[in-house]
């Protein structure tokens, strides 16, 4: 007997209906695109944190007064020169910012890509686990179409 593939229940999927068995693999879609999406997220995150550590080490003081772009917008730049005073504005989310120094601004986006490295690490299980039992649900759904079809014929 196979347990629900919500891991929660214990009820026999072998003996639902191809119905039911159909709104249940729906059910199963739903949820893998959601913790797809998620996860997706979770990883873009990740990656500005990284980017972000990445661009504090150009903050030297070979690179003070270059001339840099300025990003006004997502398509929009400015001309700028870089001016390297040991500190940065730090978006900590919903319009604050807080100043740090360069290596406490670091740390930060250290810790934070941390963070969501270990909860892409506890989400792809997840995801994985929902993808088994949906490929089990849709087994059994094939296994009772074809026994359906097979007693019509008789």
């Amino acid at each position: 007997m196979a347990a629900a593939p919500g891991g929660g229940g214990g009820m026999d999927v072998n003996s639902l209906s191809p119905q039911q068995l159909d709104t249940l693999r729906q059910n199963l879609e739903q949820e893998i695109g959601y913790l797809t999406n998620s996860l997706q997220q979770l990883k873009v995150a990740q990656e500005k944190f990284s980017l972000s550590v990445l661009s504090l080490d150009s903050l030297t003081p070979e690179n003070d007064g270059k001339q840099v772009l300025v990003p006004l917008s997502g398509t929009l730049y400015a001309p700028g020169n870089l001016a390297v005073g040991g500190k940065v504005l730090v978006d900590v989310g919903t319009g604050y910012y807080l100043e740090k120094s360069i290596d406490g601004a670091k740390e930060l986006f250290e810790r934070r890509a941390t963070f969501l490295k270990e909860k892409i690490e506890m989400l792809q299980p997840q995801v994985m686990n929902k993808v088994k039992q949906k490929r089990m649900v849709e087994e059994l759904l094939q296994a009772a179409m074809s026994a359906g079809q097979a007693q019509q014929k008789k």
